[in-house]
């Protein structure tokens, strides 16, 4: 389900619950549910939080930042993210930058 939670004359915010549960087959009764939350800028900023429980192997977490503008003639992008694997402690992430121009 997508719910705004902020809708202003510059920016947006909306939260997002799922939940899934596998029936029959070899992984009956797995069951993930999570949230997240997002956030939107018409300056070009953005970024998401989210949280997962998975049934039997535990939470994972995500998060998220970025931007965008003019540069020169063109649109500069950059960004990025970390996350866990549900039950470790341990991040892993990307970053990254695109250049367009029209």
């Amino acid at each position: 389900a997508n719910i705004p939670i902020h809708q202003g004359p510059s920016s947006t915010g909306h939260a997002q619950v799922s939940g899934s549960r596998v029936i029959g087959g070899p992984y009956n009764g797995a069951q993930t549910v999570g949230g997240n939350l997002n956030y939107q800028h018409s300056n070009g900023l953005h970024g998401s939080v989210g949280a997962a429980n998975t049934r039997g192997m535990g939470n994972s977490f995500t998060g998220t930042v970025g931007g965008s503008g003019k540069l020169g003639p063109g649109t500069l992008t950059v960004g990025g993210g970390a996350s866990t694997l549900p039950g470790s402690s341990r991040v892993q992430g990307q970053v990254g930058a695109t250049y367009s121009v029209p």
